[in-house]
């Protein structure tokens, strides 16, 4: 699966336009401080608050909790069986705060709707 900094670098190297800065700038400004869900190559999943990001798109959460999928669903997500959304409950995750999610291991973020997921 690719990450950002993957389909960042196919840009770069097809010579497709980024979008301005003051776009990029307006986006990640819009969702400072709202829920995002980083997915892993891992098969973990990261539930926090958005703080900030860098060049290598490393992403930064703050009272963020870890989530382990079922190892079948994600094997199953990586060979393209989707199944529904994944349902996270309370006692599947363990809180750890303020976090570094790499850039080269995140294949999907989400970001939550203001009445759920």
């Amino acid at each position: 699966m690719k990450t950002i900094a993957d389909v960042q670098a196919e840009l770069h190297a097809a010579n497709e336009p980024l979008p301005p800065v003051h776009e990029v700038d307006s986006f990640f400004n819009s969702v400072l401080g709202r829920t995002l869900r980083i997915h892993t190559h891992d098969a973990r999943v990261f539930v926090g608050q958005f703080k900030c990001t860098d060049a290598q798109c490393n992403m930064i959460l703050a009272l963020a909790h870890e989530f382990r999928v079922p190892v079948a669903e994600a094997a199953e997500e990586r060979i393209g069986m989707t199944r529904p959304a994944v349902k996270l409950t309370a006692n599947e995750s363990r809180y750890v705060g303020l976090i570094c999610v790499p850039g080269k291991e995140i294949v999907k973020v989400e970001l939550e709707r203001l009445g759920g997921m």
